[in-house]
């Protein structure tokens, strides 16, 4: 199981966004800010389905973005 932090998140609706490393949008769902608690749970059947590979995930909401790289082994 992964996890992201997202400290900082905790007004608005944020969206997680997984991308592969071509580019293409793999995954992306919405979140509001309390069920984020700071941080965001990938679990690791959704990251398996992804096959193995290296993705970014993008994290956004009105005020932050961060984006961090998954490597899938």
């Amino acid at each position: 199981q992964h996890n992201l932090n997202v400290t900082g998140f905790s007004e608005g609706n944020t969206s997680i966004a997984i991308y592969s490393i071509n580019g293409p949008l793999i995954l992306q769902k919405e979140y509001h800010h309390e069920e984020l608690r700071n941080r965001i749970e990938i679990s690791t059947e959704n990251v398996k389905s992804l096959g193995k590979g290296i993705y970014f995930i993008s994290v956004v909401n009105e005020n932050n973005r961060i984006t961090q790289k998954l490597v899938v082994l």
